[in-house]
């Protein structure tokens, strides 16, 4: 009896034993509890000597993806604990993934663009990770990393308690149409709905602060955005709603502080933009071809720079540019065909107008340029063709090239004294341009400064002028400049510099000038004197100098010329007679190419050795001239 009894409470105690043991499982590895059968084809890396990641390998095209816990390696044994980033990318067909509890790193966009995705189920007991309605988390719940983005639900709401959006979160989930992120949610990450193709309305808490790069890029049917003027959004990163070309508005927080590059480029029906004076930083190309049509900033705004292409091609018809702005960059408010009025806050502490920073404004046709601003980028003003007079500030010193350029119906500007170089290009083919003046203190006359500029009758030059250059082209083709007195500070006359200017009938060459080059004044038509100072100390008639100047009758050559170029005089079909002084020691056969009328009085009594004459040999020539 005592044998059965010791024997039964034996039995009792290894019972109990083993209860207790079964019970206490916290510890218990996935492969001690059932699991589906891992997909093959999965591709295993080692970490160390006992950890590896995976990655979808071979099995891409499997619409159930299950990783195990462990798996062999060259016959070893190793814990799978990562996912890479990227590693699933672009699964298009895996509709389920299972995660087992080992795995306690997942890389950034681990599973994106996995367009098929309908749900994602990780291990209760995975430390770092947790399934919530068949989408990914991180443990604490503060963090949505991955929505299963084929689910058939079109709309969600986050959940409560969720902080961030991880990067590519939502990227291009396809059937989702509304969006409700929930109080609480601070962060938007990189790419969070990126081209969510059916994607309507989203609704941001009070409490975002940061909205990511490529947030809502390429939501083309974004519409409505609801967000509050008290939100705690400071920032909106770069391309947050690039192309989201349905967008209609956006409320700008009184918190805001920056708006990144190309924030919204392209968001064509957004009509109206307030920024707030919170708002430091515009980055550049932020509203590039937004069809804005008012657009106004904060009577107090803390904004310093409009930087590049900030506000290229939108429609507003009057903009005021804040006072704390010191700089407008290249091409800001290029484009904007409906632009007529640009005005400046009172005490405007402007001092740069970048590069093409109005170009193409056709229609802008009042601007009053504020007395900080010290310089003007080229093409600044270029093609404003509805521009008729604009006062340069006294402050301003530098005006770029082309700057004014195709300013069509510019009539009335004044410079600075400041100017030392009108810049290539500065004023060409402004057409309704009559008269000018050029300030004492520019001491160069661009390339093609005045090109083209078909009404210009009259240039003059304050008294004391420093001029010593004019440019190549610098009034060529301006066909109604009938007089031109050259300072004697000027010492070269570049090529082309007056050609084709038909009207000009006179032109005094003063002893000041050293060099002309070829076809200064080829094809003025209507010049009938040149004349050289007493003390020119030119010495090169270049090519087609005075090529085709039909009227030109008769010319003396200074003393101290010792070359005739090719065509210098070719086409002169008025010139009847020309003095050569001995200093000439060469001349090209064509120098005096058909000039039918032309007598030749040389100084010298024969031919010298390098003067040729094939191509006006039949030219009569008076030998030995001697000057009254």
């Amino acid at each position: 009896m005592k044998k059965v009894l010791f024997t039964v409470l034996l039995f009792i105690v290894l019972v109990c034993a083993l209860v207790f043991v079964a019970c206490d499982s916290t510890d218990t590895p996935d492969e001690d509890i059932p699991e589906l059968p891992a997909t093959e084809g999965l591709e295993y890396t080692p970490i160390n000597d006992t950890q590896c990641s995976v990655a979808i390998g071979s099995a891409k095209h499997e619409k159930t993806v299950v990783i195990p816990s462990t798996t062999e390696i060259d016959g070893k044994k190793y814990t799978v604990s990562s996912i890479g980033t990227n590693d699933f990318f672009f699964c298009k067909e895996m509709t389920s993934i299972t995660i087992p509890s080992t795995v306690t790193d997942i890389g950034y966009r681990a599973f994106s663009t996995c367009s098929g995705l309908e749900e994602i189920n990780v291990h209760e007991n995975n430390p770092n990770y947790k399934s919530l309605d068949k989408n990914l988390y991180t443990k604490d719940g503060k963090t949505l990393l991955q929505y299963a983005l084929a689910k058939p639900a079109t709309t969600f709401t986050i959940p409560e308690g969720v902080t961030s959006i991880d990067s590519g979160a939502f990227y291009y989930a396809p059937n989702l149409t509304s969006v409700t992120i929930g109080e609480g949610v601070t962060d938007i990450g990189y790419s969070s709905f990126e081209g969510c193709p059916n994607l309507v309305s989203v609704s941001l808490p009070k409490s975002i602060k940061t909205i990511g790069r490529y947030a809502f890029s390429q939501c083309v049917n974004l519409t409505n955005l609801s967000l509050s003027e008290d939100s705690d959004l400071t920032t909106i990163k770069e391309h947050a709603f690039y192309n989201c070309n349905k967008l209609k508005a956006f409320t700008f927080p009184h918190k805001l502080e920056t708006i990144s590059s190309r924030a919204f480029e392209r968001c064509y029906d957004l009509a109206t933009v307030a920024i707030p004076n919170s708002v430091s930083t515009i980055g550049n190309n932020a509203f590039d071809r937004c069809y804005i049509v008012n657009l106004t900033f904060g009577e107090n705004s803390r904004l310093t720079q409009i930087h590049s292409e900030t506000f290229t091609c939108i429609k507003a018809e009057s903009v005021t540019i804040p006072a704390s702005v010191t700089a407008i960059g290249k091409g800001a408010f290029s484009r904007c065909s409906s632009l007529t009025t640009v005005k400046f806050g009172s005490n405007s502490q402007l001092s740069e107008i970048g590069s093409s920073a109005f170009y193409l404004c056709s229609n802008l046709s009042d601007i009053t340029l504020p007395n900080t601003l010290s310089s003007i980028g080229s093409t600044a003003f270029s093609e404003c063709k509805n521009l008729k007079s604009i006062t340069i500030p006294k402050g301003v010193s530098d005006i770029g090239t082309n700057a004014f350029k195709l300013c069509i119906n510019l009539t009335d500007i004044e410079l600075p004294d400041n100017i030392r170089d009108l810049a290539e290009g500065v004023f060409s083919s402004c057409e309704s341009l009559v008269s000018f003046t050029i300030p004492k203190g520019v001491t160069s006359i661009g390339n093609n400064a005045f090109a083209s500029c078909k009404n210009l009758t009259t240039v003059e030059f304050e008294e004391n002028s420093k001029l010593t250059r004019i440019g190549l082209g610098a009034f060529c083709n301006c066909e109604k400049l009938d007089s031109f007195d050259i300072p004697n500070t000027v010492e070269t006359i570049e090529n082309d510099a007056f050609a084709s200017c038909t009207n000009l009938t006179s032109i005094h060459l003063p002893d000041s000038v050293t060099t002309m080059r070829g076809s200064a004044f080829r094809d003025c038509t209507s010049l009938e004197r040149v004349t050289f100072g007493e003390n020119c100390s030119i010495e090169n008639i270049e090519s087609r100098v005075f090529s085709g100047c039909t009227s030109l009758k008769d010319v003396t050559l200074p003393s101290t010329v010792k070359r005739l170029s090719a065509q210098a005089f070719e086409s002169c079909t008025s010139l009847e007679s020309i003095v050569i002084p001995l200093s000439v020691e060469y001349m090209e056969g064509t120098a005096f190419a058909n000039c039918p009328n032309l007598t030749l009085y040389c100084e010298a009594t024969s031919q010298p050795e390098n003067w040729s004459f094939y191509g006006f040999k039949d030219c009569p020539v008076v030998w030995g001239y001697v000057k009254e």
